[in-house]
C-alpha cells in the first residue's frame, strides 16, 4: 500500500481534517485517527484498524502502489498542456465594450489608460455594425466547429454606457446559437448605477447569466470611493437597481473589493445587505463575491488577504450569500491569458489581449480580430503569459508537482506576472504559497461545516 501524495491535513476550528486533493474527499480525524495517520505516513500499517484502512482505500488516500500517483501526476500535467492549446466546447469571450466610465474609483486597474480614450459612441455609427458583425462572425465560426456553449462577459470601462449595443448584440447571438442548438449566456460587470427601463423590459430575451455589481462598503464609505461625484448617493441608487433586477428575475452577484481602507466595513455591509434584501432572494438570485484590490499602497498581500477573506467569507456564508466549495478538478490553463485557443479577450476596437487587466493598453495587444491573420498574430504575440508565465517555467516547474495544484489551479497568471516583475512578494520561496492555499481551503471547509450545522 502507498499513501497518496495528493492530500493535505488542515486544522479547522481545532479539529484535524484529511483532504484528498485529487478527488475532494474529506475526512475528519479524531484523536485515534490522527495517531493512525501519523503511523501511516511513516509506512507503519500493522497497528492500523481494518476499518481505517478500508475507509482510506475507499476514498483513494491509500493506493495499491506509487505507480498510481505517477499516473495521476501525468494526468494532471497532460490535461494542463492540452487545455493551453486545444479548443474548448465551451467558449468564453470577454469584451471591453468601452473605456469610458461614469465613476472615479481610486483603485481601478485601468487608471493608467484613462488619458488615451477612443469612445465607441464617438465613432461613426457604422462602426457598431462592423463590431457586431465581427463578433457574430467569430461566434459562427465556433458554432460550425461543434461548440455547445457560448458565454460573453461585457465589461469596460463601464459597459452600462453601451446598453443599446449590448442588448442588440445579445439578441443576435442568442438567435444564431439557437440555430446551432448551442446554449448562450452573458455576464455584465457593471457599477450598477445606470439601469434604464429598456434593460429590464428586454431582460427575458437577454440570456443574462448574472449581472455583477460592485459595492465596497456601507453607504457613506461606498459613496466616498465609488461615485460620480461627491454629492451623489450612488449607493442608494445601486441598491434600488439591484431590487429592480431581482424583481425581473435576474441573478445579481454583489462584488466587494477589499483593501486596508474598507476591510473592517465589509462585514457591516454584509449585514446591511441581509437586512435590505428579501430573504428568499439571498442564495437564490442574490450572491456576494470578494476580490483583493491590488497595485496600491492600501492593498493587502496575498497572505494578508486570506486572513481578511476568511472573516468576510464566513460572515457571508452564515448569511447564505455564498456557496462554499472544496471541489477540485484536473489542472487546466487558468484562463485565456495562458492559453491560445478559442477563448478570447477583446476591446471595442477589436484588439485582443491575453489578460483583461491589460485591456485598452495598446502596447499589450496581441492582435486584432479584424485582421485576416488574427490567429497567427495572436499566437506569436502571446508568449509572455503562454510561455514565460506557464506553470512549466514559473516556480521552476514545481507547481506541476504540488499536491495542492488541483485546488489552487496555479494561481492567476497576472499574479505570476507581478511576482516575476517583483511588484509582488515572491510567495514561491520556501513554499510559502502552500500556506496561502491552505488558508483558502480551510476557509472553505469551515464555511461548509457552518452551513451544514445551520441547516
Amino acid at each position: 500500500m502507498y499513501f497518496s501524495r495528493y492530500h493535505t491535513v488542515l486544522t479547522v476550528n481545532g479539529k484535524n481534517f484529511l483532504f484528498n486533493t485529487f478527488n475532494s474527499s474529506l475526512i475528519e480525524l479524531n484523536d485515534v485517527g490522527w495517531k493512525e495517520y501519523l503511523l501511516l505516513k511513516k509506512g507503519q500499517y500493522k497497528n492500523i484498524s481494518i476499518d481505517t484502512l478500508n475507509l482510506l482505500k475507499s476514498q483513494d488516500f491509500l493506493l495499491a502502489s506509487k505507480d498510481e500517483d505517477e499516473k495521476r501526476k501525468k494526468q494532471i500535467h497532460d490535461h494542463y498542456l492540452t487545455s493551453k492549446f486545444e479548443n474548448s466546447k465551451s467558449v468564453k469571450i470577454d469584451i471591453g465594450i468601452t473605456n469610458r466610465c461614469n465613476f472615479h474609483c481610486p483603485y481601478c486597474f485601468e487608471n493608467g489608460n484613462k488619458n488615451n480614450k477612443i469612445y465607441l459612441n464617438d465613432s461613426p455609427s457604422t462602426y457598431f455594425m462592423h463590431l457586431s458583425a465581427k463578433i457574430l462572425e467569430y461566434v459562427s465560426e465556433q458554432l460550425t466547429s461543434g461548440v455547445k456553449l457560448i458565454t460573453l462577459t461585457w465589461y469596460g470601462g463601464e459597459p452600462s454606457l453601451e446598453w443599446d449595443f449590448i442588448l442588440n448584440t445579445n439578441e443576435k447571438l442568442a438567435k444564431i446559437c439557437n440555430l446551432y442548438q448551442c446554449s448562450y449566456s452573458n455576464i455584465v460587470v457593471t457599477n450598477g448605477y445606470y439601469l434604464p427601463d429598456s434593460v429590464l423590459s428586454a431582460a427575458p430575451n437577454q440570456h443574462f447569466q448574472y449581472i455583477q455589481i460592485t459595492l465596497d462598503g456601507p453607504e457613506n464609505h461606498h459613496n466616498s470611493r465609488r461615485n460620480i461625484n461627491s454629492t451623489t448617493n450612488s449607493y442608494s441608487k445601486i441598491i434600488s437597481n439591484i431590487m429592480k433586477l431581482l424583481s425581473a428575475k435576474i441573478e445579481v452577484v454583489i462584488r466587494i473589493n477589499i483593501d486596508k481602507t474598507n476591510a473592517d466595513k465589509a462585514k457591516v455591509l454584509l449585514n446591511n445587505l441581509a437586512d435590505t434584501f428579501p430573504k428568499n432572494e439571498i442564495g437564490k438570485r442574490l450572491f456576494v463575491s470578494f476580490g483583493r484590490v491590488f497595485g496600491s499602497e492600501e492593498s493587502y498581500s496575498l497572505d494578508e488577504y486570506e486572513d481578511v477573506y476568511r472573516e468576510v467569507f464566513t460572515q457571508a456564508s452564515m448569511l447564505n450569500f455564498v456557496i462554499p466549495s472544496i471541489n477540485v478538478s484536473l489542472l487546466s490553463a487558468f484562463c485565456s491569458a495562458e492559453s491560445i485557443n478559442n477563448n478570447i479577450v477583446i476591446d471595442y476596437m477589436g484588439s485582443a489581449y491575453c489578460c483583461w487587466n491589460d485591456i485598452f493598453d495598446k502596447n499589450k495587444s496581441v492582435g486584432n480580430i479584424f485582421n485576416k491573420n488574427f490567429e497567427e498574430e495572436r499566437a506569436s504575440l502571446s508568449s509572455l503569459y503562454y510561455d514565460e508565465l506557464s506553470l512549466e517555467k514559473v516556480n521552476n516547474g514545481k507547481c506541476l508537482e504540488c499536491e495542492l495544484i488541483n485546488f489552487c489551479q496555479g494561481m492567476c497568471p497576472y499574479n505570476r506576472l507581478q511576482i516575476k516583475n517583483t511588484t509582488s512578494k515572491n510567495i514561491y520561496l520556501n513554499d510559502f504559497c502552500k500556506q496561502i492555499i491552505k488558508k483558502r481551503l480551510a476557509t472553505q471547509i469551515a464555511a461548509l461545516l457552518l452551513q451544514r450545522k445551520n441547516r
